[in-house]
């Protein structure tokens, strides 16, 4: 099984590689490094280079997430799609290390982009001669674990509907969305006169949260950690907020790797 994993893992690497994206994204890092060094040149003060060091620390992060949910989407529906998927199956591969790889070479690459990610963020306190703050790596690791959530949601919903519907739904249809929802409904409830919008009212309301409990949270805790977002300052008490992310991460990946393979063998082109 680990020849096969890593023989699929290389070749996902390749497919990567084929579609020249790790070029933009190496572009795109340095093109915000660019850009983020020459108003802390022009002003000079150690505070705003803090600022702009906490800009392209969350700018980098934030595009490395889109990149990392489209190198799944892409590797996946371009194998189901096209139906090259037999080809693998047929070595004979099963389906549990096929979809594994897609996992494990998505997220090497996520650990490579944040790795470089927080180098390029040290080197900055470095050079600027700002203390270190250790919620950089506190943060490097909680965006690492939370984009493994994102990638796992992403390749599931492409595994059962097309990668424009699992971008649109990945969009639109979060937790937060349907919370606010909640409140609305919750308050037109309060203010219904008639028996038939209460009975809609209420049909919505239930709807709805379903819905916000069982949509996978992307960003669990972040209302905690908002402070070490600001600061990049951590403290112990922090620690076990990382702890249940990393759990949460382990525990919806696993989720949606065996329910996207139940779904792949039920499907006619295997």
């Amino acid at each position: 099984m680990i020849k096969q994993l890593m023989a699929n893992v290389w070749v996902n690497i390749k497919f990567y590689r084929r579609n020249r994206l790790l070029i933009v994204v190496r572009i795109f890092l340095l093109v915000i490094m660019g850009l983020v060094l020459v108003p802390a040149i022009i002003f000079g003060s150690i505070t705003k280079m803090f600022d702009v060091t906490k800009m392209a620390f969350n700018q980098m992060s934030g595009f490395t997430v889109l990149i990392i949910a489209a190198f799944g989407i892409m590797a996946v529906s371009h194998h189901l799609n096209n139906r090259n998927i037999k080809m693998v199956i047929t070595k004979p591969c099963p389906i549990e290390t096929w979809l594994l790889s897609q996992f494990v070479s998505a997220i090497m690459v996520c650990a490579v982009l944040f790795a470089a990610i927080f180098i390029m963020v040290a080197a900055m306190f470095i050079i600027w001669k700002m203390p270190f703050q250790w919620g950089v790596v506190y943060l490097t690791f909680y965006n690492f674990f939370t984009t493994i959530i994102l990638l796992s949601y992403v390749i599931f919903l492409t595994v059962i509907l097309s990668p424009v519907m699992a971008v649109l739904i990945t969009l639109v249809f979060k937790p937060e969305t349907f919370y606010y929802l909640l409140i609305l409904i919750m308050s037109g409830l309060k203010n219904a006169e008639s028996a038939f919008s209460v009975v809609m009212l209420s049909i919505l309301k239930t709807a709805f949260y379903v819905l916000y409990m069982f949509l996978p949270v992307f960003n669990p805790f972040s209302e905690e950690i908002a402070g070490i977002r600001e600061s990049f300052i951590v403290s112990s008490a922090d620690l076990k907020y990382l702890l249940y992310t990393l759990i949460y991460t382990i525990v919806i990946s696993s989720f949606f790797y065996f329910l996207s393979c139940i779904i792949i063998k039920r499907k006619r082109y295997i």
